[in-house]
């Protein structure tokens, strides 16, 4: 330790306690209470370490052209998206990595018709940076298309 921080003990964000962070961003719904429970659910360790904030979602009906009397995309589904501490990597597992991503998930049902339907689902785990570049992206791309001159 440098004389600095013996002075003033260890950062709040990085006191364990069983291998369990004591400390929770101000966006986790739940705080400390939310991992005790999580893990008494039956959540493994690692997962009940996982700072989640309040889920978003909406639902991804059809897309009708009422103008037209036409559906343009049949389907339904749905998106999902809230804030992660912890591990991004699921798959992965990488000791002391504790960083915030943005998940987000899309899932769509499309009929083929009769009773046979394709899902489709796809989710991401981005840092907080590509979110925000990403939303700008998509929020210029829909206005190139829905104000341009007809």
């Amino acid at each position: 330790m440098t004389e600095a921080s013996q002075k003033t003990g260890p950062k709040k964000k990085d006191r364990k306690v069983g291998g369990v962070y004591t400390y929770c961003p101000p966006w986790r719904a739940d705080g400390l209470a939310g991992h005790r429970a999580a893990y008494a659910e039956g959540t493994n360790l690692e997962g009940a370490r996982e700072h989640l904030s309040i889920e978003l979602g909406g639902q991804v009906d059809d897309i009708v052209n009422y103008l037209a009397k036409r559906t343009d995309r049949p389907g339904a589904g749905g998106w999902r998206a809230q804030l992660r501490r912890g591990n991004p990597y699921d798959d992965v597992p990488v000791d002391g990595l504790n960083m915030t991503t943005v998940f987000f998930e899309l899932h769509t049902i499309t009929p083929l018709g009769g009773e046979e339907n394709k899902h489709e689902r796809i989710s991401l785990n981005l840092t907080t940076a590509e979110a925000r570049t990403m939303a700008a992206q998509l929020i210029h791309l829909a206005d190139l298309e829905d104000l341009r001159e007809r």
